[in-house]
């Protein structure tokens, strides 16, 4: 008996046991392959002249894959695209058996308004895949509100915030009889109402504008005192493809108020006092609720008591003195009126006159007259406008 005999055959019984689970393995994998393979697109509908993106999976890794996209009618320009769209083209797995690629709607052929089919065929494992989609004609029109905001406070004749409202659209599919992919006319009108209602309001802006549009703002005025609200409107005829006439509303309104700005009204606006004396100016409003502050500016050699700072309240009330000795001095006072947060400012003076003092050896001397003479006596001072008496 050979002696190598029984190690030869063992030798060969392994071969032919790994040839046959490589066998077993290729079948499994080409059977996986054809029951699993799959390939679709990024979306079901695509205008004219836009891409088309294709994945797919279940074919065996490294392997080619053959595409091809054709009228699912076997009609039109199958074979005949002057780009040629239709012809098939050859994709190289990943290492998961995952395929990528792309193809191209033509713009100016006959692919509006059909319907084509995506074949996906693995050369080596003879997998395929099907996919349907549509190069339709659309239009795209307003859906929904999806935010409207802007609701505030203001003050007279500040700038108030914009209001903004923001809408999400939808896509129709039409027919081959209507016209290319469109976003229709829209027609946005902003309204505003004394009610807190969505209907019965002033248009206040309109816009006119197409679908491709999905924000708008409007900015209020505030040129008089109140509240208002907001909304908006947008409304639109029939597509030519698709879709219906129709409108949306906010769900709700925007309210803008504005405040009035509070009046002023001091009690004297103006006076004049001697030094050494005491003042008061009274401040009050028509707007209920007004708090008053004040700051002061004072001319040389002027002071105020009990101090010279500002202070706040409903009366300014002060001692003044004025150490200028020749001239009066005038104290003028800043006042800021608030009320739910707006303000205004007005103005109050007061002046200070000073104490008249005689000219050094001016005065009058002492004089005899005879009974039945006449005499005179003169004086001067310093300082301007003083009267005298004996």
């Amino acid at each position: 008996m050979n002696s190598t005999y029984t190690p030869l055959r063992r030798t060969l019984r392994l071969v032919l046991q790994l040839m046959l689970v490589v066998a077993l393995v290729t079948l499994a994998l080409l059977a996986r392959a054809q029951t699993t393979a799959s390939v679709s697109t990024d979306q079901l509908d695509y205008p004219p002249g836009s891409t088309a993106y294709i994945t797919g999976s279940g074919f065996l890794a490294g392997e080619t894959v053959t595409l091809q996209v054709l009228h699912l009618d076997g009609t039109l320009d199958n074979t005949s695209s002057p780009s040629g769209a239709h012809m098939p083209w050859p994709v190289v797995t990943d290492s998961l058996g995952n395929i990528s690629s792309f193809w191209i709607v033509p713009s100016d052929e006959d692919e509006l308004g059909a319907t084509l089919k995506l074949t996906a065929i693995g050369q080596s494992s003879g997998a395929s895949a099907v996919w349907m989609f549509t190069d339709n004609k659309t239009d795209t029109y307003p859906n929904s509100f999806t935010t409207f905001t802007g609701s505030s406070t203001n003050c007279l004749n500040a700038v108030a915030p914009a209001l903004t409202a923001n809408w999400s659209v939808r896509t129709c599919t039409g027919t081959a009889n209507g016209n290319s992919n469109s976003n229709i006319p829209i027609t946005i009108t902003w309204y505003k109402n004394s009610s807190n209602s969505t209907s019965g309001g002033t248009s206040v802006q309109t816009t006119n504008t197409n679908a491709g549009t999905t924000s708008t703002t409007f900015t209020p005025s505030t040129a008089s005192a109140g509240t208002l609200y907001y909304y908006v409107v947008i409304s639109w005829a029939a597509g030519s493809n698709c879709a219906l006439a129709g409108s949306i509303t906010t769900s709700g309104t925007q309210a803008v108020s504005v405040n009035p700005t509070p009046d002023i009204i001091t009690t004297p606006t103006a006076q004049t006092i001697c030094s050494g004396s005491s003042f008061s100016i009274g401040l009050s409003s028509s707007l209920v609720g007004t708090s008053f502050s004040w700051s002061n500016s004072l001319q040389s050699n002027l002071s105020l008591s009990p101090n010279d700072a500002g202070g706040s309240g409903s009366t300014i009330s002060y001692s003044a003195n004025n150490s200028n000795n020749n001239n009066a001095r005038t104290a003028t006072f800043t006042i800021t009126a608030t009320n739910s947060g707006c303000t205004s400012t007005s103005a109050a003076t007061v002046v200070v006159n000073a104490p008249p003092t005689f000219t050094a050896g001016s005065g009058p001397v002492n004089t005899t007259v005879n009974a039945g003479t006449s005499t005179s006596f003169s004086v001067a001072s310093q300082g301007s406008n003083v009267t005298y008496q004996w």
